[in-house]
């Protein structure tokens, strides 16, 4: 415990030869400085007198502007008593560190400040925290990245200020929108599907309520799939999808196959063009994702074509346990299963790819009558 002129000081810092501590207010007086380990009191080798003077107390006087409404806002800060020293500047409003930029201003921090009222803070390190009640108000600002977007949701939305992440929440027409990414001036989240129509877009921010915004939901603005071809192949076949209005930039064209992304080959506002990739057996959603304009009204679809195109060797023991190599396309490693004579042959499914499965014939214990 540290006690500066009877007046606590917190201690923020210790080693073994020394403390830093944050002296409280006090009124205009001096007198030692005691550090206290229990019941045991420092004694003074040196000069221990410290005195609380308002000749160094700096005090705010002004700050401008009052209000901002983005997170880079430089904003003046009057302060009597500064010095002119940048590392000796501490600016805070509430809990949110200010980037000090010169002794006389500052920068609205990266991290941002949460909507409302905010105490400001300053602490000139050499002096001590200054007096004053100024205030910064930072005010509820948002706006739609797009005013319209797909009835089947995916549109992304909004920027403005203030946002922080986990306690930031938006719904449209009542119904959440699904936050993917949060900075203090962007939030990225995707509508939800809804039918065609305005509906309004509510923004929280801790108990801080932004003004209502107004979305459409358009079926202009919604996409549609027509079709895939050919609709069904094995791996590596370029599958062409036909759809409408969702535009020539492959960048904001997203492909997924039974929930895998596909990268995209060609395309142009017609048509999109991809491979197929290594996949199991079987008929899966194709999906497709617009950056801007969200999901479209449908979806097709494509099969997986599993194919049997031959195994080595043909022939082996009636005692079993010859590995055989069955090929072909499109197994799946994990959950295939390989009959011999309508007994399982059990799959080595470390040594098993799409392409070839291995497998540990069984025994034969089929009886044969010779007359």
């Amino acid at each position: 415990m540290v006690n500066i002129v009877g007046v606590p000081c917190s201690v923020l810092s210790i080693n073994y030869t020394t403390i830093a501590c944050n002296t409280s207010p006090s009124r205009e007086h001096s007198g030692t400085v005691i550090v206290l380990m229990g019941s045991i009191s420092s004694s003074c080798q040196a000069n221990c007198n410290y005195q609380y003077s308002s000749v160094l107390n700096p005090h705010v006087d002004d700050v401008s502007p009052r209000s901002i409404s983005g997170n880079f806002t430089r904003v003046i800060v009057t302060v009597t008593g500064f010095g002119d020293q940048l590392d000796d500047v501490a600016v805070f409003a509430d809990d949110y560190v200010l980037e000090v930029m010169e002794v006389t201003e500052y920068n609205n921090p990266g991290s941002g400040s949460v909507a409302g009222n905010h105490a400001m803070t300053v602490v000139i390190m050499s002096k001590g925290l200054a007096s004053g009640n100024a205030t910064l108000n930072s005010l509820p600002v948002a706006k739609l990245t797009s005013s319209s977007g797909s009835t089947m949701g995916g549109t992304p939305l909004i920027t403005g200020n203030g946002f922080v992440v986990g306690n930031t929440f938006v719904t449209m027409g009542g119904a959440a929108c699904l936050i993917q990414k949060v900075e203090p001036n962007t939030v990225h989240c995707l509508t939800p599907a809804h039918r065609e129509g305005n509906v309004s877009v509510e923004i929280q921010v801790f108990s801080e309520a932004y003004p209502t915004l107004i979305f459409n939901y358009s079926l202009a603005d919604t996409s549609g799939v027509i079709a895939a071809s050919p609709a069904t192949g094995p791996n590596g076949t370029v599958i062409t999808i036909t759809w409408s209005r969702f535009g020539p930039d492959p960048e904001n064209i997203f492909v997924t196959i039974d929930y895998t992304p596909y990268t995209v080959i060609t395309v142009n506002d017609t048509e999109v063009q991809r491979i197929a990739r290594e996949h199991a057996g079987g008929t899966f959603p194709i999906l497709l994702y617009h950056s801007f304009k969200g999901y479209p009204s449908s979806q097709a679809q494509f099969k997986y074509e599993l194919l049997l195109n031959g195994i080595l060797p043909a022939e082996g023991s009636f005692c079993g346990g010859t590995i055989l190599d069955v090929q072909g396309s499109d197994f799946d490693p994990e959950l295939s299963q390989v009959l011999v004579c309508g007994n399982n042959c059990e799959v080595q499914r470390p040594w098993s790819i799409s392409a070839h499965l291995c497998c540990k014939v069984p025994q034969n214990n089929t009886q044969i009558s010779v007359r």
